[in-house]
């Protein structure tokens, strides 16, 4: 049994007047919610105090990629205000699972548990974690060809003096992501500008885990 969309609705709307929701997903009753900074917090309390919700896929302010002055100009006085207004507000999605079925997990909640793990671990030591995940090993032709998920690289070995096929354990793990959730992740470095050799040596590493854009 789902939520009735009205009685959440106005739940909703005891905390934030402006509140927005996108959509839902019949029969498993997933919303993209978007309220005003200063009700954020204790909405989400609310949600899951009263009704289990499990929220995902937060998005606030801080993550949102500011435009510059030049787009700015180029905006509509409308897009213009929706941007503003958009500048003060979480997103989020929200999942409410079918009453007495409390174990049934989603795709959503799986790869952000995924994120989570990983960013635990970046904070505990992101320049090891980042050799860990992106040194490349060498491997076999038909794991880099004929494997569905897991992707490898190229590197070079010196013993023979070419490059050869190879794979890193991110390439490994991301590709069992994939397999289970039909998504993959991605990752931001400190200078969001090192390749491949920077990050397994430690020089630019990986400080944010995050799900990667189609």
């Amino acid at each position: 049994m789902t939520t009735a969309f009205e009685d959440f609705y106005k739940h909703l709307l005891t905390f934030d007047k402006g509140a927005m929701i996108e959509g839902e997903i019949a029969g498993r009753t997933i919303y993209v919610l978007h309220v005003h900074e200063s009700n954020a917090k204790r909405t989400i309390k609310s949600l899951e105090d009263v009704y289990g919700a499990r929220i995902f896929d937060v998005q606030t302010p801080d993550d949102m990629q500011k435009l510059t002055d030049e787009d700015l100009e180029k905006l509509t006085s409308d897009q213009q205000k929706a941007y503003d207004k958009a500048l003060h507000q979480w997103a989020f999605r929200v999942y409410i699972p079918p009453a007495g079925d409390e174990t049934m997990y989603i795709t959503s909640e799986i790869l952000e548990k995924f994120i989570e793990q990983l960013t635990i671990a970046l904070k505990y030591d992101n320049e090891a974690l980042s050799r860990a995940l992106m040194t490349n090993h060498p491997c076999s032709h038909m794991l880099v060809d004929m494997h569905p998920t897991i992707r490898g690289n190229a590197m070079f070995d010196p013993r023979i003096g070419k490059s050869v096929p190879s794979v890193s354990a991110w390439g490994i793990l991301n590709g069992l992501i994939e397999a289970v959730t039909g998504e993959r992740l991605t990752f931001k470095t400190r200078d969001d500008q090192g390749d491949l050799n920077d990050i397994a040596e430690g020089r630019d590493p990986i400080v944010k885990v995050m799900r990667k854009t189609r």
